[in-house]
């Protein structure tokens, strides 16, 4: 729908929550506002599927954030991020920003050898899994139709240095490949 240059988006995010001892919080912020914040309790694989609407800019980076904290460490805790669909459109979970939180004074105590281990295990490419507390990003943009698409700066920039991330448009219509269809 498009209303006055903004365009209310729906979207659709299936991903799952586990730590074994303690309860874990999960956030999800959508260009900055809050979508959701909430506490899973220990024990349990959590599988959430969040719906919802939200305007968007036409010709508009966004972006979608994942916040994942806890009080109590462990190995066995994960938020894997299963599918996310905006207006049908897939985006690819394997392309995000990964912000891992780190105890400092745990990784103070590790050898360069265990840094270096544990950094290739943190920032490798992890398939929308996430073991670490930390922060998790990703972005699309949002237009009326493709003239939307090369017409915005930003969009350009991306382009440039190879990094675009997907572009959504209004009618889902247009979707003209299956695999970006959302079948969830």
């Amino acid at each position: 729908m498009h209303t006055n240059f903004n365009l209310n988006f729906h979207h659709k995010i299936n991903f799952e929550v586990f730590h074994d001892r303690a309860p874990v919080t999960v956030d999800i912020n959508l260009n900055g506002s809050l979508i959701q914040s909430k506490t899973y309790t220990p024990g349990l694989v959590h599988k959430e599927k969040l719906i919802f609407d939200r305007e968007v800019l036409d010709g508009a980076k966004n972006t979608i954030q994942f916040i994942f904290t806890g009080e109590q460490e462990s190995s066995k805790k994960y938020l894997k991020i299963k599918n996310i669909s905006v207006q049908q459109y897939k985006v690819n979970v394997m392309k995000n920003y990964y912000t891992p939180i780190i105890n400092k004074e745990w990784w103070n105590t590790l050898t360069d050898s265990k840094k270096k281990y544990y950094k290739d295990v943190i920032y490798i490419n992890n398939n929308g899994i996430f073991g670490w507390y930390g922060i998790s990003e990703y972005e699309y943009y949002s237009g009326i139709d493709k003239a939307s698409r090369y017409l915005c700066d930003a969009a350009a920039e991306d382009r440039l240095l190879t990094m675009t991330p997907r572009f959504v448009y209004n009618d889902p219509a247009t979707i003209t490949l299956p695999w970006d269809k959302d079948e969830n």
